[in-house]
């Protein structure tokens, strides 16, 4: 009990303001349960050491006091001892990238005799599947030929026969790979959408003298978005 006045330190059972201020004194230094026995033994003194009544009243006034002290300095006392704390908020997020996948299938032109006048024409199916709202454009570019506007070239060994990809029926609108201008566009819906290549060998590119064999192209489809 360092430092505490003397009248905290031995108050008289009738000196209940003293009894307090010891109480009180005690907390704040940290001597109240080091000093616990004294407390509980003054009070058995406090009952037990007098029969005067005049006394005894006032020693029951300061033991009330006393026990009032040592309520409030408890209370106070656990409000001091709960933690702090504090508190912050952080953002969790992600993005989404848009991703779109395009298959395709074989444009099969058949099996055709040498010195065929007439057009030969086939298709090749497409499908594209892009996230819904997604705007993309799809071109085709010949693996033989560098040309970016449609035209193709079917190779088997030195020899060659030319044919070209459209983007219609009627073989007027040349599906190429510069995105945006020869390319056909849409918009994903999150299925997958249908798109046909329409090729086309031109009547007379295959003349009489056109070595036989099996002529292949191996086209690249790509899906810009």
């Amino acid at each position: 009990m360092k430092n505490l006045p003397q009248a905290f330190v031995r108050p008289s059972p009738e000196n209940s303001s003293g009894l307090k201020g010891y109480v009180t004194a005690a907390a704040d230094t940290g001597d109240l349960t080091r000093n616990h026995h004294f407390f509980v033994n003054y009070l058995r003194k406090t009952f037990m050491s007098t029969s005067n009544t005049t006394t005894l009243i006032t020693r029951k006034r300061a033991a009330i006091a006393a026990a009032v002290a040592l309520a409030t300095v408890g209370a106070a006392g656990g409000m001091d001892s709960a933690l702090a704390n504090n508190s912050t908020t952080f953002t969790a997020s992600i993005t989404i990238q848009a991703s779109c996948t395009v298959s395709a299938g074989a444009m099969a032109f058949g099996t055709v005799s040498a010195g065929t006048a007439s057009a030969v024409n086939a298709t090749s199916a497409l499908s594209v599947t892009c996230p819904s709202g997604q705007a993309y454009n799809v071109g085709v570019q010949s693996g033989n030929n560098a040309s970016t506007t449609g035209a193709g070239t079917l190779k088997s060994g030195a020899n060659t026969i030319a044919y070209a990809m459209y983007q219609d029926t009627n073989h007027t609108t040349a599906f190429g790979n510069t995105s945006g201008t020869n390319t056909v566009a849409g918009t994903g819906t999150g299925s997958a959408q249908a798109i046909t290549v329409y090729g086309q060998v031109a009547g007379g590119a295959i003349p009489l003298a056109q070595v036989a064999g099996t002529y292949n192209d191996n086209v690249t489809v790509t899906v810009y978005y």
